[in-house]
């Protein structure tokens, strides 16, 4: 702990936590776009829902791959779902629970890369996508090294993640390809 001790902490797990959730840019947040999902909130069960999604029958383009609105459709239900399921992640307010928030999230968003690497993009989404898959992997890496950093109670090694989270641009690179649901950062984590 540093010299500061608890409050040092206390000050840097809202930060921290608030990287987190950028993780996924808030997937799910108020986009202003209807998407059609029926996924619950908490649970395997938005995930299987999604995850069916994927194997359905693909509205080809003439250049190869899922149409953009196709995409953008699946993608953002995908997102939607982790979003639901992350909200019932209880906030930490302690470095210590700092840990154990980034490892759950870890889990819903490494589920949400898993199905977002089944949709095969237009050729005309096909950069702008695999930026945003890129990121979002480089974002659960970083959620991984927060985890670790939170055991040992190495504070700059959260902020340190944090900082690489942020960095990400995960809602950025989202929106790019017009993820809204997925470019969506989530305001207060556990809301």
């Amino acid at each position: 702990m540093s010299r500061h001790g608890r409050r040092s902490t206390l000050v840097l797990t809202p930060l921290a936590v608030a990287a987190v959730a950028l993780v996924i840019a808030g997937c799910g947040g108020g986009s202003g776009k209807t998407t059609t999902t029926s996924a619950t909130s908490g649970g395997s069960g938005g995930a299987s829902s999604v995850a069916s999604q994927a194997s359905s029958p693909a509205f080809a383009t003439d250049e190869g791959g899922i149409s953009h609105d196709e995409l953008v459709s699946r993608a953002d239900a995908a997102c939607t779902s982790a979003s639901a399921q992350i909200r019932q992640v209880p906030v930490a307010t302690t470095l210590a629970g700092l840990g154990q928030y980034a490892s759950q999230v870890a889990m819903v968003s490494t589920t949400l890369h898993r199905q977002l690497l089944q949709y095969e993009p237009s050729i005309s989404d096909r950069a702008a996508y695999q930026a945003y898959l890129e990121a979002l992997q480089t974002s659960n890496e970083q959620l991984a090294a927060m985890q670790k950093a939170a055991a040992r109670h190495d504070e700059d090694g959260v902020r340190t993640a944090a900082s690489a989270i942020v960095g990400a641009d995960v809602g950025t690179l989202a929106a790019r390809v017009g993820l809204g649901a997925c470019a969506s950062a989530t305001a207060t984590p556990g809301s």
